[in-house]
């Protein structure tokens, strides 16, 4: 297997870098490894080399998806970003007598939390929480860029999905059976709304 190195030691050197990965994951490129010399700092490309050197498309994918998801996590933590939940209510709702702040809105929720690692939830911020912090935004994750155009277009907007399902969206690559899966989970979501409704207005005798 040839090897090739990437050196990166400005902003220019990975912007040309960043325009080149979806040359890198090409076929083109199947047989050989990457290196990374990267001295460019608060920026760190060593999982994008590291997606780039799983020649496999699948376990790429899944890399990726887990990479992302560990780098919001962790982005989170180190920023202290809080949606201040009390008593299961977040900051919008401390004086409302609604309760799980946005996933209020998902079937997915439990009281114990999410009950998928959704990439697209992690993504999202409500309106409060973005004029208290510096969010992450989805450019600045660099490993979607090993991603396809239409998987970071599935990223950006598969809402209400299981991670599993949401690997097997990935592992398709169709905006057409995207679109459709999008439909079907608004209307499994739209159900559960539903059914929560009308339990509430069961037990208050309505």
């Amino acid at each position: 297997m040839k090897t090739k190195i990437i050196k990166l030691n400005n902003k220019v050197d990975t912007k040309k870098f960043e325009r080149k990965i979806w040359i890198y994951k090409s076929i083109i490129y199947k047989r050989t490894k990457f290196i990374l010399e990267d001295n460019v700092k608060n920026i760190n490309y060593s999982s994008v080399i590291e997606a780039l050197n799983i020649k496999n498309r699948i376990k790429r994918i899944n890399y990726i998806y887990d990479k992302a998801c560990s780098e919001i996590d962790e982005y989170n933590k180190i920023k202290h970003i809080d949606c201040e939940f009390k008593n299961g209510k977040c900051m919008n709702q401390h004086n409302t007598k609604r309760i799980n702040g946005c996933c209020r809105l998902c079937r997915l929720q439990s009281s114990h939390g999410c009950t998928s690692q959704n990439i697209t939830c992690k993504l999202f911020f409500c309106d409060q929480l973005e004029k208290k912090y510096k969010t992450i935004k989805f450019n600045d994750i660099k490993i979607l860029k090993c991603l396809s155009l239409t998987n970071r277009i599935i990223v950006r907007d598969n809402y209400f999905e299981t991670k599993e399902n949401f690997l097997r969206t990935l592992y398709l690559n169709s905006i057409i059976v995207f679109s459709i899966k999008v439909v079907i989970n608004i209307i499994k979501n739209g159900v559960y709304l539903h059914k929560i409704r009308k339990n509430i207005t069961k037990e208050n005798g309505g």
